[in-house]
């Protein structure tokens, strides 16, 4: 239970009950299973935090432009009146 408590505090409470054992069965040389780890966790009251992903803009501006031909009138009477490149 303090390898946990360390591990926990070392990592800003990032470290899961999964991350934790990859943890101590690494650093410690221990052959602990992960649902021991997680009924530990379970009973200091450590939770993993969540972070949100950021997602990635990038902002640029289109290279070619392609003309408005049809004006947002995509109503077509006859087939094959109106064909779009892409």
């Amino acid at each position: 239970m303090p390898l946990i408590k360390d591990a926990y505090e070392e990592r800003n409470g990032i470290l899961g009950y999964r991350q934790m054992t990859i943890k101590l069965n690494r650093e410690y040389d221990l052959k602990v299973n992960h649902k021991r780890i997680y009924r530990l966790m379970d009973i200091l009251n450590l939770k993993s935090v969540c972070r949100k992903k950021r997602k990635n803009y990038i902002k640029s501006t289109p290279e070619i432009t392609a003309d408005n031909i049809l004006d947002r009138d995509f109503k077509s009477y006859k087939f094959g009146e109106k064909w779009l490149k892409i």
